[in-house]
């Protein structure tokens, strides 16, 4: 039974993916998608001792063929963050090509048209939102949808939830968010599909100018905001870290 789909796997166990800790909490079946070969070798390692799970060594973009992963020359493990999208980070100075599927195709794969799963997870480093507006979610039955929004304009953010809406998604709070420490904040945005929706019953796009209104407390927005300027720093330690190492090898050779 595929409970889950996660995009942007990586290997597994590091600290902020809720895919390790519910795998293994709800003992759930799901296919793991990881594009970049080394840490694809590491995730099927690091969930060898479970069963009813189904690896895919792609990316996930809007076409079917090949695109240029762009990652850091030296591995860095679970901060080895490839993307797509060059200049993403710093630390991505090396490129390589792997084979893209879509959304579509892979659901095609495992048969799982009309068939409700629980969650489609998405980090794909800038890659989010095009995977989204790329597939049609009339057939595409997951009840909660989670991706990062974290380096997402505001534009292309009210495109994901227009889009997601007409399928009748709405937002909520995430739930998941903390599981792990390092998932405060608001970096991820959780959608929940309603029960035995109709096409006329689809909800209408937001429209130009407006945005969803999240409620949260007064306490709740300070909190957010120093936990996010928190990562934004960290996230610039690690990428200077992985810059330094990058020309220190480059020299060596």
């Amino acid at each position: 039974m595929i409970n889950f789909i996660q995009i942007g796997a990586n290997v597994g166990n590091n600290a902020n993916d809720i895919i390790w800790r519910l795998a293994r909490e709800n003992d759930w079946g799901g296919i793991l998608v990881e594009p970049f070969p080394k840490t694809f070798g590491l995730l099927q390692e690091n969930y060898a001792d479970m069963e009813n799970l189904f690896f895919e060594n792609v990316a996930i973009m809007p076409y079917v063929g090949e695109v240029d992963l762009h990652h850091s020359p030296t591995f860095l493990n679970e901060c080895q963050q490839a993307s797509t999208s060059k200049g993403h980070f710093m630390a991505n100075t090396a490129t390589t090509r792997v084979p893209c599927t879509t959304l579509e195709a892979l659901v095609d794969k495992y048969n799982l048209r009309d068939q409700p799963f629980e969650l489609l997870q998405i980090d794909a480093e800038r890659g989010d939102v095009a995977i989204l507006l790329a597939t049609n979610f009339d057939s595409i039955l997951p009840k909660y949808i989670r991706y990062e929004m974290i380096n997402t304009p505001l534009e292309q953010e009210h495109a994901a939830i227009d889009h997601l809406r007409s399928f009748g998604y709405q937002p909520i709070k995430d739930i998941y968010k903390d599981l792990y420490e390092g998932e405060r904040g608001k970096y991820d945005q959780l959608v929940e599909r309603k029960p035995y929706l109709h096409p006329e019953e689809k909800l209408p796009p937001l429209g130009p100018g407006k945005v969803e209104v999240k409620q949260s407390t007064p306490e709740e927005n300070r909190l957010e905001d120093r936990e996010k300027k928190k990562f934004l720093h960290m996230q610039k330690i690690r990428n200077r870290s992985a810059l330094v190492d990058a020309f220190r090898d480059r020299n060596n050779d």
